[in-house]
């Protein structure tokens, strides 16, 4: 049975996709969950504004994240860490001051996901 996706879903495709799908799998969980309609001719219509959506969304999102990212790279920020002899040093709060740091400098939040530490020997 063929479906349009409404939402992602792993291993089986995006948003606005139409994918072919076992016929109990679309009628018993992804159409009354609402994470999929029924393939129609006008619903195939649909899914192609919905990929664009997504497409224009997804080119935004990359563009912003490729400027900020070129800005970040301009201002270094550096802080300092105490580590002991025996114990690693654990970063998660560091990673906090970080992007204290950073909204500081740019006026701009950044999420501790996208903050990565250098090691010492690579810096």
């Amino acid at each position: 049975m063929k479906v349009i996706l409404r939402e992602d879903l792993d291993k089986l495709g995006r948003r606005g996709d139409v994918v072919e799908v076992a016929d109990g799998y679309a009628r018993n969980f992804l159409v009354p969950k609402g994470k999929a309609i029924l393939a129609s001719d006008g619903a195939i219509k649909q899914a192609s504004v919905m990929r664009r959506q997504r497409d224009i969304r997804e080119a935004q999102a990359r563009s912003e994240a490729e400027s900020m990212a070129a800005q970040l790279a301009r201002t270094p920020i550096e802080m300092k860490v105490r580590a002991g002899d025996t114990e690693p040093t654990d970063l998660t709060g560091q990673r906090l001051g970080v992007g204290e740091q950073a909204v500081l400098r740019q006026g701009r939040a950044v999420q501790q996901a996208e903050i990565e530490p250098l090691d010492a020997e690579a810096a």
